[in-house]
């Protein structure tokens, strides 16, 4: 009822008619079954949630029946603790080594003809050149001038395993810091003799980037591993303790037999064992001096 007029209102649709002859357009709700009606885009707020909420919905669960294999566990294989110190019979022996050397007189003009150049140096291998010689001779401002090099120590060890009364084996820097671990031991040992049935067996290590040497020594009959450092820390260096373990490996690699790790004894020493370096450059004159 129309107050004002007192009149009955029209419905809205006969309202409608009369202004327009076309029928009121009918709102209804889209559905599946009516395929011929336009739907509205969606904003890019709603295609972003209902992207993500898509997703989310086709995200499998993580729960116990997940088709998703597990991870195999792979048990890790033990290895050797290093005890830090050495025992007295290791230390006695290297101590009783240390001898005092002084180049003789005689040959020193020789050698002042190898350093300037006058007399060229010849060799069967003809790795060793002036430049190690120099860093051999020493004096140098800088200390990494004085460091020895890897040719120079290889080739001493070398000379101690043709004049030792010992069965010898030596281990080159570059085979034990490079080929060791890549390659089968017996193709890059295949030049050398049967290492656990020698007496003793040395290798000069310089792992990495350290730029300092220090000496494995293997006693296969007494069934240790030793290492010998002239700039030991106050704790076992984990660049010691990598180059025994690596020694390890090759050993049980070699092996025609298992070996009992726990018969074997492993060790590096302290400062108060053996002598020490007192400068920055010597490293490798002690690990010839050591054997």
């Amino acid at each position: 009822m129309n107050v004002e007029t007192g009149q009955s209102q029209k419905p809205t649709s006969e309202i409608y008619n009369q202004h327009d002859s076309s029928p009121a357009p009918k709102r209804c709700k889209l559905t599946k079954n009516n395929p011929t009606k336009k739907v509205e885009k969606d904003t890019e707020g709603k295609q972003s949630r209902s992207s993500i909420k898509a997703f989310l919905s086709n995200t499998p669960s993580k729960t116990a029946d997940s088709c998703t294999p597990a991870k195999a566990h792979v048990a890790k294989e033990p290895q050797p603790t290093v005890n830090f110190g050495l025992d007295n019979t290791s230390i006695s022996n290297i101590q009783r080594s240390e001898t005092i050397f002084s180049f003789p007189e005689h040959k020193e003009p020789l050698l002042n003809c190898l350093l300037d150049g006058s007399v060229k140096l010849s060799s069967s291998s003809r790795i060793i050149d002036t430049k190690d010689l120099e860093g051999l001779l020493g004096g140098k401002f800088q200390d990494k001038d004085n460091y020895l090099t890897n040719f120079i120590i290889d080739a001493y060890l070398h000379l101690l395993k043709e004049k030792s009364p010992l069965s010898v084996e030596v281990i080159e820097w570059e085979k034990f810091e490079t080929c060791i671990g890549n390659k089968p031991a017996k193709q890059v040992l295949k030049d050398k003799g049967p290492i656990l049935q020698q007496d003793v067996f040395l290798v000069p290590c310089n792992p990495g980037r350290s730029e300092h040497w220090f000496l494995l020594v293997v006693l296969p009959k007494e069934q240790k591993i030793v290492a010998l450092d002239s700039l030991a820390s106050s704790f076992v260096k984990p660049t010691t303790e990598s180059a025994i373990r690596k020694m390890w490996r090759l050993l049980k690699e070699l092996s025609p037999q298992d070996l009992p790790m726990n018969e074997w004894y492993f060790s590096c020493n302290t400062s108060r064992d053996i002598a020490q370096q007192d400068n920055g450059f010597d490293c490798g004159v002690f690990v010839c001096r050591y054997p």
